[in-house]
């Protein structure tokens, strides 16, 4: 394959997208999209429009390409010329994929999503699922005789590449985004990025949808060549190849039934937990089935909660809310406690951010007992989440404080004299 001959498709196709007037009015219509969603609630649109957009210009742009070249006689005049369709293939592809990345930072741009650029698998998923695009509008173009005919199937696959967010939101109980292209795109660019573990799967899938549309365009542009040439039948391996796109899809449907029921489940599961005091504002999302919360002080000068595990007696996890001075006054007591009866206490003090804030992290080390404590203050109260467990046996010991790192992903604290807010949702 010669890249020099592709690269010279490649400055045709942009020649030749400069002089076509259907051509730049059809790139209106992502332009007005990009604008329009923009405007709405870009957090909950931005995902859908990245998406439509890439398969509106990948499936429309590419296939018009094609059938336009058809129409004309020069796709098949390319047939008498040492072109390979592989170079043909490229140059095509990198045409319209410029054309799909140019939209897509267009829309980073007018939805203010410049964290995406600092995201790898959200690149990779943005690249293969335009890719995706581009090869699928291939594939269409050489097949259909005309515009006429892609026409009539166009816009139903344009609909089906972008409506993967839609269709999981349809359904409360049966997740079925997954049988649709642009569902593992849509997740992978959300402001909270998923677990690197969806993130990989995320990936993997539309790697695969990758893959196999361009082994489809491949094998159909050779092919298309061979035909023309020596009139060879369709090949066994462009069948298997396009039955794998659908096995992709197939799969990653019922992928997402099984994880996105269950998380569905969970989150229907999920109770939310307030807190509120003059300064701090605390909200503590947990799963019922798991812990309960019970209310252990309740005073003027402290509110104190205890979370356990149902099936786990050992695991304490504790928060409280309490007065600075009162918290204070307590430290002197119990460094007098630990002084006068010889018990060893190991304090590590260090600052760190906690939940976003600036916070003091203790350890004390008591009776074979460690209390994890982490302080952040707010005015004259002080937030406290820490964690007492036996060091007896070491496994117990990292299941509950790996326990507790999860919990503290649940909480979200706000400290109501700067409005800051954080915490994971």
């Amino acid at each position: 394959m010669s890249f020099q001959r592709a690269f010279i498709i490649l400055q045709k196709d942009l020649y030749w997208a400069k002089q076509n007037s259907k051509l730049l009015a059809l790139m209106v219509m992502p332009v007005f999209l990009m604008l329009f969603f923009s405007r709405l609630d870009s957090g909950g649109t931005f995902g859908f429009s990245l998406s439509f957009i890439n398969a509106f210009v990948g499936i429309f742009s590419t296939s018009y390409l094609i059938t336009e070249e058809k129409n004309k006689g020069t796709l098949v005049s390319l047939l008498t010329t040492p072109l390979k369709g592989s170079e043909l293939l490229l140059g095509k592809f990198l045409f319209n994929l410029i054309l799909c990345l140019t939209f897509t930072l267009l829309s980073m741009l007018l939805n203010n999503r410049f964290d995406l650029l600092t995201r790898p698998f959200a690149l990779l998923n943005c690249f293969f699922f335009a890719g995706t695009t581009c090869f699928f509008g291939y594939t269409l173009g050489v097949f259909f005789k005309n515009e006429k005919e892609m026409s009539v199937l166009a816009p139903f696959l344009l609909i089906f590449f972008a409506m993967g967010d839609a269709m999981e939101n349809l359904s409360d109980q049966v997740p079925i985004g997954g049988f649709f292209p642009s569902y593992h795109l849509v997740q992978s660019l959300k402001e909270v990025p998923p677990l690197l573990s969806q993130q990989l799967i995320h990936t993997l899938f539309t790697a695969l949808m990758f893959v196999s549309t361009f082994f489809m365009a491949s094998l159909y542009t050779k092919f298309y060549f061979s035909n023309h040439r020596d009139g060879k039948r369709l090949s066994l391996s462009l069948v298997l190849t396009s039955l794998a796109f659908i096995s992709v899809l197939v799969v990653s449907g019922f992928y997402t039934m099984e994880y996105g029921s269950q998380a569905k489940l969970n989150k229907a599961n999920k109770e939310a937990f307030e807190i509120e005091t003059q300064n701090w504002k605390i909200q503590f999302d947990i799963d019922r089935r798991r812990f309960f919360i019970k209310n252990v002080i309740d005073t003027k000068a402290r509110q104190g909660y205890l979370v356990k595990e149902k099936k786990n007696d050992p695991l304490k996890v504790f928060l409280s809310v309490r007065k600075l001075k009162d918290a204070e006054n307590s430290f002197e007591k119990r460094k007098k406690h630990f002084a006068s009866n010889f018990r060893r206490q190991v304090m590590a003090d260090e600052e760190s951010k906690i939940f976003g804030y600036d916070a003091r992290n203790w350890v004390y080390l008591y009776k074979g007992e460690q209390t994890v404590l982490q302080e952040v203050i707010c005015g004259d109260e002080i937030f406290q989440w820490g964690l007492d467990q036996k060091l007896k046996k070491m496994k117990g010991y990292e299941r509950n404080f790996k326990t507790f790192l999860q919990l503290s992903k649940r909480i979200k604290i706000q400290c109501k004299l700067n409005q800051n807010s954080t915490g994971n949702p």
